[in-house]
This record gives C-alpha cells, structure tokens and sequence, in this order.
C-alpha cells in the first residue's frame, strides 16, 4: 500500500494531539499540526518526492525532525514518536478530543484531576455534576460539553459524507479500471445525500467479483478487511471509514442500487408484489426477501441501519419482470446510467421512482403519490452565492480572489458578507471599519468583468436580539445576513425571541445556518421553529441553507416547511477559502432531500428577479 498524503496529515495532526495532552511545549505541537496541513494540500505526493530523493524539508512546515518522522512512516510504517505516545496514552483519552470544547489542555486536565480516561467515564462525570470540581471548569462550561458530547454520540461511528467523497470518487475511478466491471456507483445514505455515513456503500456490475477482491488490497487508501455477514466485500480505509463493495451479475444492477439506496422506513412502505408475479426468475426473487437471490445477496441498507442486522420481510414492489430481461450479452448495463438502470427495474417491478435524496422516509412517497414528482433544484439552477468571507475578516483570500472563482462556476453574482465586530475570534469589523471595507468592495466589481459583486455583512445578532451594527450602516448594504455567533446555551424562549427581534428588523434579509448547529459537534439551538417560520411569513424574512458540510443547516425537515409555507431559501456556501465554494453542491444535495425546487430558492433567479425578492421587506424612498 502506497501511503498517501492524507493519510501522512492525519497522523502528524494525531501525532500532534497525543504530544499536546502528554504536556509537550507549544511550539512543538503548532509545528506538528502545520507540517500536517501543508501535507495535506500539498500539490505533490509525498511518497514521489521520497521516491525522487527530493528532501521533505522542501515542503513548508517541515523541518528536520519532522521529516525523520514521515522518512520512517514511509520506509517503516508508522512514525516512533506516535507509536511510543500511544503506548502511554489510552486510545479512549484520544477519543475525547473529538467532543467540541475539550481541546487537548483541557482532556489532560480531566484524566489527571478526575481520572476521566474516555467516553463513558466523561458520561458518568457529567451525570455526577462532576465537572466542575476540576479546574478551569464551571457550571457552564459543564453544560456546553454535556451538550457536545450528546452530539458527538449521536454521531459516533459515522463519518461526514464530504470527508468520504474524496474517497468515494478514488475507490470508483479505481473499480472502473478493474477487468470485468461494466457499472460502479455509491449506494445507502451516501447517495441519498446525508450529512453523515456509517458505511460507504459501493456497488458493481460484473461477472469477475474476484478481480474486484484482488484489486482493492491494492488501493492507496486500503488498510484491512472487515468481514460481514453478507457476501459484500467489505473493508477499513486508513482513515477508518468502513466501505462495502457489493458485487453483482449486471442483468441484477439496477435491482440491487435500489434494495441498497433507499432506508428501511422507505422500503417496507413498499406494495406487496403481486401474488401471480411471486417467483424467481435468473436467479433473482422480487417477493419478500431481504435481498437479491443472486451472487452478491446484499444487505438492505447496511448503511443505514448501521450493520446491526439484516432485514427479512422487506417487499420489494409490485412484482413484474425483473430488470434482467430485456438485457443480454456481457455488457448488459453498457451505455447505460445507474439512474437509468434503476428505473428500468422500478418499471418493470412497478415501483414509483424517486431520486435517491427523496428515500430516507416515506414523506416524499406521499406526496408524489398525490401530486407528481417535483422537479428538484440543481446545481446548474444556482446563478450566485450570497454568503462568502474574505481577508478583510476572517477568510484566507481576497474580494478579487473570491469573484474571479465565482466567475469560473458561472455565477452571474456574489455578495462579500463578511464578520461584524462581535465574532472576535474572526476579527470582526467594527462600524468604522466598514466604510472602506464597502469601497474595497465597489474597487473590486469595477475590476472583476462578467459577474456583479454585492455589497454585505454577517451581521451578529447580540444576546438581546438587537443587531451588532448601527441601521445607518446597514443600509448601505445590499445583503444583510442575521446569523448568531455566540450564547448558543440560552433557554428556548430566550433564543427564540432573539432570533425573531432580528427577523423583525426592517433591514434583515435571511438568517444564516439558522440552528446553529455543527453536525457531531455542536447540537442545534433550542429554538422554537413554528414560531420563527411564522415570523418569516409574517416579515419577509428567508433563511439560509449554509452548505457547509458541518452545517447543512437547515435541515431537510425545515426546507419542506419552508417550501409549504412559500419562504424563500438561500443556499449559501459560507465559504472563508477559494475551495469551499466547491461546498455547493452539498447544499444542493440538501434542498433536495428536502423537496426544494429551483422556485423555492431566492438565488436560482436572475440578478434583477433576485434583488427584488431580497429587497421585499425594504420600503421604497
């Protein structure tokens, strides 16, 4: 296994934790971490430069201790230091570096002051009110963490869909290569779009699975097998993310991409099969087995059932002739889509077809059952992106860096919407600041040819409700973005009430990642959203779907409220560097998934069509 650059990130950036609780000077561990970030993206692999005899001290960050370290990763295998800290550190200790709020100082604190060595022991302390007796801990700080760690729980085990895509799209170009393979797509919660998945579930369309078995061990990113009860091949990468490559004959694809997509609430809602129709025809039975009779006998759903067990009684559809009639030869899916390929079953089994983002829950089933299928937004429908940081706060590139790139995407416009004072940490602009902020901006679009760039601000909404900038100033503005920032543990009315003084403010246009969530990380606000849609109706006020991949907020409950309820959504990446504008299309995979349509989203329209909507609550001179 050739050892990639990601895998070299994550353990200088591990390497760099471990030195951080075992006390280590600060310096050391900063160096750690920013030789692994420049690994990360450095624009060559590591292991050609080692190959080419080029010193890693040529890569910045890196310095002569640092690169024994990797020179031993890559000719030995690991790297020492890590290995000997490991061997004095519990595994469980490292674990807790990953609830929000206990950074590497505080874990240490814990493990010497109350003996806290992992996840169960912090449980039981938070129970216990314990906290708080070590220092540097108070009652609130307590709570935030029992609020980080119910999250981080309800996440365990599962990986952020955009942390798998790099590898999903790897692991596929890889299997197109393999001899034999007509049809490879993803499958399970990652093709349905949600924000997080257990298992990254692969499946392939050929008549050599051992081909397949031979070539993966030969994958950058293969550490292990895994076995399964089914006869998928299933298997660790090095970054710990549990993939399970489901092999079948190609005349069963389509069948099959549709038993392994869709959840289990949305499959048993299935109709029976009709009882003419219950036999097996090439291997294949469309009644109410579990899976496919064929060679592969994939799990339902591993994904989403997280592998705990294997469902029998599912059905299927309505019967009707399986896919696998009307193909023949050895390329029987070529020239053909994995969505196309699908349909040709849900047709002949007399299933009604769904896009994938729609089959998580049966809310969707009914809803085109009574009203046809909806035409979904897309990524093509997304003329501009309203919400974007640049150096002036706390992003990494300028006015001109960030329009150019939106320029490239075709984006017909952008708004520069960056921090008020309020978000210290982000070096928020304080009012006399803005001035020449707004004219850096107005430089800017004179400069930029082919794209309109707005003037805005991510304004705070302070613990009171009132706005982190004066009216005067935010009138000069084209987009005013409300978005809160700080106080996350207010009580449900007091949060409530704060957000909608904001959305009463005349100059408010949407609100941003209105839950405030960070997914794993950070649970949602207690906000009372009947009563903050109800606002929304009531004052022209939108709300943004932030597509940044830990946020994904709102969620896709609230964007089907918001649809019914006709609020405009705003998909907005929020992006603080050139490449999280790429965020979009996971924004997108979350409209979807909750029932949005390009009319629904205020930044599908054209500049004039846009502004006039945006402007709605503004009252004319």
């Amino acid at each position: 296994m050739q050892i990639s650059n990601a895998t070299i990130a994550r353990l200088l950036f591990r390497l760099a934790n471990l030195l951080e609780i075992a006390g280590e000077k600060g310096f050391k561990v900063k160096a750690y971490r920013m030789a692994a970030d420049q690994t990360l993206d450095h624009p060559e692999r590591i292991v050609d430069l080692f190959a080419a005899g080029t010193p890693l001290t040529t890569i910045p960050g890196v310095g002569a201790a640092i690169e024994q370290q990797i020179l031993a990763l890559l000719t030995k295998g690991s790297l020492p230091r890590y290995e000997e800290l490991r061997a004095t550190i519990p595994e469980e200790l490292i674990e807790l570096l990953s609830v929000r709020g206990l950074g590497a100082t505080r874990v240490r604190t814990l493990h010497q002051e109350l003996g806290i060595a992992g996840i169960d022991d912090l449980q039981e302390a938070l129970e216990a009110g314990r906290l708080r007796e070590a220092k540097g801990f108070t009652p609130r700080t307590e709570d935030r963490i029992r609020r980080s760690l119910y999250e981080y729980v309800a996440h365990r085990g599962r990986t952020l869909r955009a942390l798998a895509e790099p590898f999903a799209n790897k692991l596929l170009a890889l299997l197109d290569t393999v001899p034999g393979v007509e049809q490879t797509t993803p499958a399970g919660s990652y093709r349905r779009g949600l924000e997080t998945i257990g298992t990254l579930e692969i499946v392939v369309a050929t008549n050599d699975p051992e081909a397949i078995r031979k070539a993966l061990p030969k994958w950058e990113h293969f550490r292990n097998w895994s076995p399964r009860e089914d006869e998928a091949l299933g298997f660790l990468s090095e970054a710990d993310l549990k993939i399970a490559v489901h092999h079948v004959e190609p005349q069963h694809f389509g069948q099959t991409l549709h038993q392994l997509t869709g959840s289990n609430e949305y499959l048993s809602t299935l109709p029976p099969p009709h009882p003419s129709n219950q036999r097996e025809r090439e291997g294949v039975r469309l009644g109410t087995s579990s899976h496919c009779q064929g060679a592969a006998r994939p799990r339902l759903n591993a994904d989403h059932d997280e592998g705990q067990r294997e469902r029998e009684g599912v059905r299927l559809g309505t019967g009707g002739k399986p896919q696998s009639e009307g193909l023949s030869g050895s390329k029987a899916t070529a020239g053909l889509t994995a969505d196309v390929l699908e349909q040709e079953y849900c047709v002949a089994a007399g299933i009604a077809w769904l896009p994938p983002e729609l089959r998580s829950d049966t809310y969707a089933l009914d809803e085109v059952r009574q009203s046809g299928l909806l035409d979904l937004v897309t990524l093509e429908s997304i003329r501009g992106d309203l919400h974007m940081h640049t150096t002036h706060t706390d992003g990494r590139h300028t006015i001109e860096e960030m329009a150019i790139a939106c320029r490239e995407r075709g984006y017909e416009y952008l708004a520069i919407t960056d921090h008020t004072r309020n978000v210290r940490v982000a070096g928020g602009l304080h009012p006399e600041e803005v001035p020449a902020y707004l004219e850096a901006i107005e430089a800017a679009n004179d400069r930029v040819e082919g794209i309109t760039i707005l003037k805005g601000l991510e304004v705070d909404i302070l613990a009171d409700g009132s706005m982190d900038m004066p009216d005067e100033i935010m009138a000069q503005l084209d987009v005013v973005i409300a978005a809160i920032h700080s106080h996350f543990d207010q009580d449900v009315e007091t949060v409530t009430k704060r957000v909608i003084a904001a959305m009463e403010h005349p100059l408010v246009q949407f609100v941003a990642h209105p839950s405030g969530r960070l997914v794993g990380q950070r649970s949602p606000l207690l906000l009372d959203f009947d009563r903050l849609f109800a606002a929304a109706q009531r004052t022209g006020t939108m709300f943004e779907l932030n597509a940044n991949p830990e946020r994904l907020d709102l969620h896709d409950r609230h964007c089907r409220i918001a649809r019914q309820m006709e609020i405009p959504v705003v998909i907005n990446t929020d992006a603080h560097a050139l490449r999280q504008l790429d965020n979009m299309p996971r924004g997108i995979l979350q409209a979807r998934r909750g029932m949005l349509t390009a009319s629904d989203v205020l930044n599908s329209r054209p500049l004039p069509a846009m502004l006039k909507l945006l402007n709605r609550k503004r009252k004319e001179p």
